[in-house]
């Protein structure tokens, strides 16, 4: 089980580290992002269509996978499983899946973190009340 979890979180890892990959892609060519996108990868024009090409090697029955979600001016445009959530018992991952991640997501939130402070929307000395104005103030400025 500890494997099967392991690399849904790779996969998720891996699907982050190429978001970033292609930001600093994009900040050097002089095409399109979705341009280079879609030549690259051969995808398809429509967006749904892309996300689907994407994630079609881990949409099959004897794969881990994910769920994606994907949001546009505040309203939800797409949302579909990829794989199985349990392949011992051939459970199918869904929109609805809860996944239990526990503690991995702190690592994510700082990768996170981390790429908002090289494209210098954020520093790591900014009070974090700057972010989250309901905190408290507790007499010492917390930072990022």
């Amino acid at each position: 089980m500890q494997r099967k979890s392991l690399a849904s979180s790779f996969l998720f890892l891996c699907l982050t580290l190429a978001a970033a990959g292609e930001g600093a892609e994009s900040r050097q060519g002089s095409r399109s992002p979705q341009a280079r996108v879609d030549n690259r990868l051969n995808l398809p024009t429509d967006r749904h269509q892309q996300v689907d090409a994407l994630f079609a090697p881990w949409s099959g029955k004897t794969t881990p996978g994910c769920a994606v979600g994907i949001s546009r001016d505040g309203a939800q445009d797409y949302a579909r499983g990829y794989g199985m959530s349990n392949l011992e018992y051939d459970v199918k991952i869904t929109p609805q899946s809860i996944f239990h991640i526990a503690s991995i997501s702190k690592q994510f939130t700082a990768f996170s973190i981390g790429l908002l402070v090289q494209e210098g929307k954020l520093s790591l000395d900014d009070d974090i009340r700057k972010y989250l104005p309901e905190m408290p103030d507790h007499g010492k400025t917390i930072t990022m």
